[in-house]
């Protein structure tokens, strides 16, 4: 049998869609009528799927509701309860908490009402200045009420350099474009402290205008806030320009 190309063809009958309240047209072939109904199908699907995500939103856990553990920048340590339910939580700290209010440096500590393993989130000094910015992380808490956090990096400077402090204790201080003068010894004070003095500070290239520069190794020079550097030889002449960084952890 020969068709024409414009003689609706008559199609089998559609089921109920599976989407509640859905149910898509019986086609006649008369392509007026078949496109009418199909555009109500689609306004009722449309207006059905709102009604779910406005179900699914106004039904959400509190889970997805950012915890706040600060509400202005701290004056000393803090610790915040988190909740006692087992899951995933979001915690957010803005930039501005990040720094305390006065002295410093101080810690906030995050835990379940049965102490287990804690997160801690370093708060710095006021004279530093944090330009990672605002802190938005995940934190689990087990059955156990253990506490443990997904990567998450804070990023600050102050008059001595820049640091980088991450959320599984490692730290990094940076000092760029140093000048030492031929001879002259230099002391490093470290932007923050590190945990201990199992820190380590690899040599640095730079431009040497005459003579060595030399990491000193003295026990007595590389103790928690200090490392110290000298221009070879002494009495040398020329300046060395120098990058410096030291790797080391802010917390056990």
């Amino acid at each position: 049998m020969t068709v024409s190309p414009n003689t609706p063809v008559q199609p089998s009958s559609y089921s109920a869609n599976t989407i509640p309240g859905i149910v898509l047209p019986t086609l006649t072939g008369e392509t007026q009528h078949d496109q009418t109904e199909v555009r109500h199908a689609l306004l009722d699907m449309n207006k059905n799927l709102q009604s779910i995500q406005n179900n699914i939103q106004s039904n959400s856990s509190s889970a997805n509701t950012p915890l706040k553990p600060l509400s202005s920048a701290p004056s000393g340590n803090i610790t915040f309860q988190a909740p006692t339910t087992a899951g995933i939580y979001m915690v957010y700290i803005p930039v501005g908490y990040l720094v305390a209010t006065s002295g410093g440096p101080y810690m906030l500590i995050i835990q379940s009402s049965v102490m287990g393993r804690t997160v801690s989130v370093p708060i710095g000094a006021s004279g530093n200045t944090i330009s990672s910015g605002d802190l938005l992380f995940n934190i689990y808490i087990d059955s156990s009420g253990n506490v443990t956090s997904n990567a998450w990096e804070i990023a600050g400077s102050n008059a001595n350099g820049s640091y980088e402090q991450r959320s599984n204790g490692e730290m990094a201080c940076f000092k760029y474009q140093l000048s030492v003068a031929g001879g002259a010894h230099y002391t490093w004070t470290f932007p923050v402290a590190f945990n201990n003095t199992s820190y380590s500070v690899p040599a640095c290239g730079g431009n040497i205008a005459s003579g060595n520069f030399i990491l000193g190794t003295d026990a007595t020079t590389r103790y928690t806030y200090q490392v110290e550097y000298y221009c070879c030889p002494i009495g040398g002449t020329g300046t060395a320009i120098y990058d410096l960084v030291a790797f080391g952890r802010w917390r056990t």
